[in-house]
């Protein structure tokens, strides 16, 4: 299954839907649009242009991104489940190219990846960092958790920025230095976009979580 997940970046994928990965619902944001986006509508016109509009779009090997999970807002999160508990490395954020779209504006922009601490391990460790002075206790004095908990508590991976303007439509992000050296495990993560490049409603093409998963982990 492994060599399955990985595409041309070299990662394995840990929340791609064939791989094992689920969309939790009581941590995702709820959708009213009946149908997926197409980035080339009206262009195209066949059955497979307008499917439902699920977030587990998100999840899935997309070719040429040609559907993405379409948020009301421009303000909205995805929560996975993970196949395994891993410690998460890196996220991929993939978006249809500039170059093919004229609806480049619904690529969400400021992203904050959260983990959902599980575990006393986990718990001690997020107290270590709130403590000391790092990018965690930074970001937590300006937001402590996303904005649909599940009455959950989290811990910030990363907090990132997609680039409608950057070489490539497909950008990886490292996840904060502080989260690996503590080597802090998860099983479950939510993915916040808080906002856009300028559109009233967002559309998140594929979401991709790396790491090593305990065939990788050394103890």
């Amino acid at each position: 299954m492994q060599r399955y997940s990985k595409d041309h970046i070299g990662r394995r994928d840990f929340a791609l839907r064939t791989g094992g990965s689920l969309v939790i619902g009581g941590l995702t944001t709820q959708t009213s649009e009946p149908a997926s986006y197409h980035p080339f509508w009206p262009f195209n016109f066949g059955s497979q242009d307008r499917r439902r509009n699920l977030p587990d779009i998100a999840l899935t090997h997309n070719p040429q991104l040609a559907l993405c999970w379409k948020v009301d807002t421009p303000h909205g999160q995805l929560g996975i489940s993970l196949p395994e508990t891993i410690l998460v490395t890196h996220v991929t954020i993939d978006h249809v190219s500039r170059d093919f779209t004229s609806h480049i504006n619904l690529a969400p922009r400021t992203i904050y990846i959260w983990g959902v601490l599980d575990g006393e391990d986990n718990l001690e460790k997020r107290q270590i960092l709130i403590q000391g002075n790092g990018e965690v206790a930074s970001v937590l004095n300006s937001r402590y958790e996303p904005a649909i908990t599940g009455g959950l508590l989290y811990i910030p991976l990363a907090r990132l920025v997609y680039d409608i303007y950057a070489a490539s439509h497909v950008q990886t992000f490292p996840v904060m230095k502080e989260i690996v050296d503590q080597h802090m495990e998860f099983k479950e993560v939510v993915v916040e976009f808080m906002d856009n490049w300028g559109g009233s409603t967002t559309c998140l093409h594929r979401v991709r979580i790396h790491g090593l998963g305990k065939d990788e982990l050394v103890t």
